[in-house]
């Protein structure tokens, strides 16, 4: 039912709880790069609430999900999960609460652009108890990266922004004291600055992070989970139009994936 809700990436396994080896604990999200429109489901209007409210996709951001995927799998030999909506931002946003993802209807209604956003969600969390149902490494700790778009601007010159609502999502990995973002040698920036990419934030310090892009309801919903951490990635579309670059760069988050789960491993 409802199919083009979501669609599978090359490396990703059905949804059901069940030992499996092959596996990390890590999610990937997708939720901004569909472009299915639903007869008869209208065009999102500013609801009025307080999310920044936008009618147009992250281009080329499923391409990217999938590279990161496809090189994980090639570089670590293991599988991730992944999560890609199909259906067009301006009919329903995937990364917003549901009062301010979609038009209301009727409540006997329930047209696809519902439907969709809670298959979308219950598919992740399905996902999420899948992780914690297995043994990964010491910390059971399990992982979801929410990826996103945006256009390079003066405002916006960097080539990654990451949010996790100042720390706020990474609360479980910082219990068991693992810096996600900035350690010395295995961190997520830490290992993209290296690789010479311009980061947000630059640097380490509490309450940094970009205003615009602190994360979102996805990587909100991940960390209320036992032992789950969230990420938002927000990619510069200098980055994201170009195929050589975008491969790159997908080659580069995967590795800086592994480097977190070295972490992980501890």
């Amino acid at each position: 039912m409802l199919d083009y809700c979501l669609k599978k990436s090359t490396h990703i396994e059905e949804n059901n709880i069940r030992e499996n080896p092959d596996m990390l604990p890590v999610i990937l999200t997708c939720p901004h790069d569909g472009d299915f429109v639903p007869v008869d489901v209208p065009e999102r209007e500013d609801p009025g609430c307080s999310e920044r409210f936008t009618l147009i996709g992250d281009a080329h951001t499923t391409k990217l999900t999938n590279e990161i995927a496809d090189n994980i799998y090639r570089l670590g030999k293991k599988h991730v999960y992944v999560e890609i909506g199909l259906i067009k931002r301006n009919r329903c946003d995937l990364n917003r609460r549901p009062e301010c993802a979609y038009e209301k209807l009727p409540s006997h209604l329930k047209l696809p652009a519902q439907l969709c956003y809670y298959r979308y969600h219950n598919s992740i969390l399905t996902k999420i108890k899948e992780i914690q149902h297995q043994n990964y490494y010491n910390h059971k700790l399990g992982m979801l990266i929410d990826i996103h778009g945006f256009l390079s601007t003066k405002k916006h010159p960097a080539d990654v922004i990451v949010g996790t609502e100042n720390g706020e999502t990474l609360k479980a990995a910082s219990q068991l004291n693992i810096d996600i973002k900035w350690d010395h040698k295995n961190g997520f920036l830490t290992w993209l600055k290296q690789k010479r990419y311009h980061t947000d934030p630059v640097e380490p310090g509490e309450h940094n992070e970009n205003p615009d892009f602190t994360g979102g309801i996805t990587v909100e919903n991940a960390a209320k989970q036992v032992n789950f951490i969230g990420l938002q990635l927000e990619t510069a579309s200098k980055i994201r139009s170009i195929e050589s670059e975008r491969k790159k760069f997908g080659e580069d988050v995967a590795s800086s994936i592994l480097k977190i789960l070295d972490l992980v491993k501890r």
